[in-house]
Order: structure tokens, then sequence, then C-alpha cells
């Protein structure tokens, strides 16, 4: 069987068409040194020596005198890109928590996201996230309704606990419709509190900015400030987005987590 193979090299950063014209080359078994029962290819046979460089050559390690193309299906260039589209990055979108409370006072978005990437990268280090936001809304438009628009949330992906469950349809869902699962149903919370700090409106205005209970635009601790918070506990609704509310930022009248989303 006669098999034409061109192949590109790299010399000094020049590329370089190069032809190989093997003859001959056999892909059956047939060449195989009689006797070898686990079918490695006689090294010393020299009809098979074509093979053999050509193996060599395409990078297939398997110990037959063919060509096992299940060896060279996941080959990488020399810039390390995979020619097997199944090895690109996939896509994620999760949420989580520590389960760690703390107090209303969570700073502003930048301040809040470095927490969410501390966390991630402390709790959490096999996501491969590279976005990180808290589910915290703040004032001026930036809630967690408008997340995609102020803050690139993915909005058509499914979001998923660390452990893969679907927590949500998209993004929209959570916000808006609610869950398919509880938080802590799924494991995303596992206590010993229920709540986590959201500053989020529920009812006509679901998924905004809480102008009355925000903790002072999440960055009071006092006793004297108060804030909403979602619950671990409620799914089939969006009331788990603020299902609580007028709540000490001190947490001394209910404790919360710092809950965040990332992706990549």
């Amino acid at each position: 069987m006669f098999k034409f193979f061109v192949f590109y090299s790299k010399i000094n950063q020049i590329p370089l068409l190069s032809i190989l014209f093997i003859t001959l080359l056999n892909l059956s078994l047939a060449n195989c040194k009689a006797g070898l029962t686990d079918n490695a290819c006689d090294t010393t046979s020299e009809s098979n020596q074509n093979t053999i460089i050509l193996k060599q050559l395409i990078g297939d390690n398997s110990p037959f005198c063919g060509l096992s193309l299940s060896n060279t299906s996941n080959q990488s260039d020399s810039s390390g890109n995979s020619n097997n589209p199944s090895a690109s990055n996939t896509s994620v979108f999760y949420i989580y928590t520590n389960s760690i409370t703390v107090l209303g006072n969570l700073g502003n978005r930048a301040t809040s996201s470095s927490s969410c990437q501390t966390m991630q990268t402390t709790s959490f280090s096999s996501l491969t996230c590279t976005n990180h936001m808290a589910v915290v809304s703040y004032t001026g438009g930036d809630d967690l309704l408008n997340a995609p628009v102020n803050n690139a949330v993915p909005s058509n992906r499914q979001l998923l606990s660390v452990g893969g469950t679907t927590v949500a349809a998209d993004w929209n869902s959570y916000v808006t419709l609610g869950l398919t699962a509880s938080l802590q149903a799924v494991g995303v919370s596992v206590g010993p509190s229920i709540n986590y700090w959201t500053s989020t409106q529920i009812g006509g205005s679901v998924g905004t900015f809480n102008a009355t209970f925000n903790c002072t635009n999440n960055t009071s601790a006092s006793n004297l400030s108060f804030g909403a918070m979602g619950a671990t506990t409620v799914a089939g609704n969006a009331n788990h987005i603020g299902f609580v509310s007028n709540q000490e930022c001190d947490g001394s009248a209910a404790s919360a987590y710092l809950m965040c989303v990332c992706w990549n």
C-alpha cells in the first residue's frame, strides 16, 4: 500500500514544506515478528523500518506494527495547542461559598469580587475560573439583574454548584425565577447559617438594589445599619435572592455568608 504524507516543520522559526514519501507501508500486522504475542514491532525487521519511522514522526506510541489513530488524535502542535476539539477549554459558571459568616461591610464591587477570587483560589482551586463576582447588588444600577451587562456575567450558561449540579438554567432564572434546587440541597452551603448578603430587592423590582436594606451600599458593619439577605434553603421562587431584610449589618440578628459566582 502506498501512502503519501505531507507535513510541515519549523527550523529557526522558518516554516519549510517537507515531503515524505513512504513506499510499501503495510498497516496490517502481517509484518510483525512471529511469536510476539503483544504485536510489538520487530525493530530488527527491515520491512518494518518505514513504519517505525512514521510512528515516531506522528507521535504514535502504541505497541502495534500498524498506525494507531487513537494515539495521534490528541497530539499538540509546537505552541501547545491540541488538535482535538474535545480538549479545548470548557465554558464554566459556578456559584460557591466557603460557609464562613461575614459582616455586611463587603466593600465596593472591586473589593467584594477580589474576596470572591481569594475564596475560589483558596477553597476551590480546582475550578478553572478567570472572572469572579459577589452575589450582591450595589447602587447606581450595579445590581444582580443587570450583572451580565455591568460585570460580564454569562447570561446563557447553566449555573452550577462546585460539584457540577445545576442550580439554575441561566443567570436570569437564578435572579428572577427560582432554582432547580436550593443552594443547601446541592451542597453550595453546608451551614451553620442559611443566609447570604445580597442587598437585593424581591417583589416587583426583583433582582435590583434594595434601596432600604443594603448595609449602606455594603460598607457598614454597624448594628445601626440594616441589610437584605438571600436564603440557601429556598428554591422554587425568586424570594431566595432577598428572603430576609431589616437585618443588622453586624450580624447580631442573623449571620450570613459572602456568596460568589465565577466563570471563564
